[in-house]
């Protein structure tokens, strides 16, 4: 029973397959573009008339059909799109000083991450300052690139000015540098000891 099944199944998909075959319309360099949207293609009949017409063969059947329509249209082949070489990183040659040029698409490579140990002391590192430094501004030299890196570090100590409007992160700062060590809690009450004395001050 499930050997007539199976024989039965396969009969009736090779019935369809004739039948859709049948239906499908030979698609050739002569038919309009009217006609060709109209009908229903399989694939590989895309695929077929693109390499009997010696078009691209790539993409997916949406690709394939607007390629031929274009092609049934202006009888223009199109030129299949080369792919773009890799592009290749910009490699510091020579040995590398203050004055080197920063090439294009210069990248964090060791050599350089030595050379900027040995120019800004062990402390330094690749930070995104670096990288985009590199990577933004070719023509510019490693001295350049190292007093970027210096500037950023010194913006970075600098303590910023807090706005007046922020009383509670300016109070908050005023007290821990005047009592080092002093916990959360303890600068939360001192704030609220604080406020209490401004509002009795407004009485």
């Amino acid at each position: 029973m499930r050997l007539g099944q199976l024989l039965g199944q396969r009969y009736t998909s090779l019935v369809q397959d004739f039948i859709l075959d049948a239906m499908t319309p030979l698609l050739h360099r002569d038919c309009s573009v009217e006609h060709f949207r109209r009908a229903y293609w399989l694939k590989r009949d895309l695929l077929e008339f693109c390499r009997r017409e010696r078009l691209s063969p790539a993409g997916g059947k949406l690709d394939l059909t607007e390629r031929i329509a274009r092609y049934l249209e202006s009888g223009r082949r199109e030129e299949s799109p080369k792919p773009s070489p890799p592009q290749r990183q910009g490699k510091i040659a020579g040995p590398l000083l203050l004055t080197t040029i920063i090439p294009e698409g210069c990248r964090c490579s060791q050599d350089v991450r030595a050379f900027f140990e040995q120019e800004l002391g062990a402390g330094f590192h690749f930070n995104q300052v670096m990288r985009e430094y590199l990577w933004n501004n070719p023509g510019r030299t490693l001295g350049d690139a190292a007093q970027a890196w210096r500037a950023a570090r010194e913006q970075r100590t600098i303590k910023r000015e807090i706005a007046p409007q922020f009383e509670y992160n300016r109070f908050t700062r005023a007290f821990y540098e005047a009592h080092p060590g002093v916990s959360r809690a303890e600068v939360i009450e001192a704030w609220k000891r604080e406020r209490a004395r401004r509002e009795s001050e407004c009485v």
